[in-house]
């Protein structure tokens, strides 16, 4: 009986947990009410495109270093194992550790940019 409580409580916590809240926040980005305005901030456009950009070749680019190492991490494997006797037993994947190679951080800091310099252009 106790176990069976114990089971349903578990349960009950488990689906209680992905009852959270997610929160997100959606900008409306009116444009500045004269023409030296909109073209400021279609410079600040400009820039967030450039910096996204940016933040995406940055994480490729650390990306195909972090399989660059996982192979020579793999090889090393697979040379010790065969060293000693033991079979293969990982693949390259599980040496594949991507971190910290993630653009979403980079990618909130150009949005975040571009609505600072909207803002100083006279957009709202």
């Amino acid at each position: 009986m106790m176990r069976l409580l114990s089971a349903v409580l578990v349960g009950l916590a488990v689906m209680l947990a992905g009852c959270g809240p997610i929160y997100h926040t959606d900008y409306q980005m009116l444009p500045a009410a004269s023409a030296e305005g909109r073209m400021c901030g279609n410079s600040c456009l400009s820039s967030q495109q450039s910096c996204v950009q940016s933040c995406r070749s940055q994480s490729q680019s650390c990306e195909a270093m972090a399989r660059l190492e996982s192979q020579n991490d793999y090889l090393s494997y697979v040379n010790e194992q065969q060293r000693k006797g033991k079979p293969v037993k990982k693949s390259q994947s599980d040496f594949t550790h991507y971190g910290n190679c993630s653009d979403s951080s980079c990618v909130e800091r150009c949005e975040s940019d571009y609505r600072a310099c909207h803002t100083n252009c006279g957009g709202r």
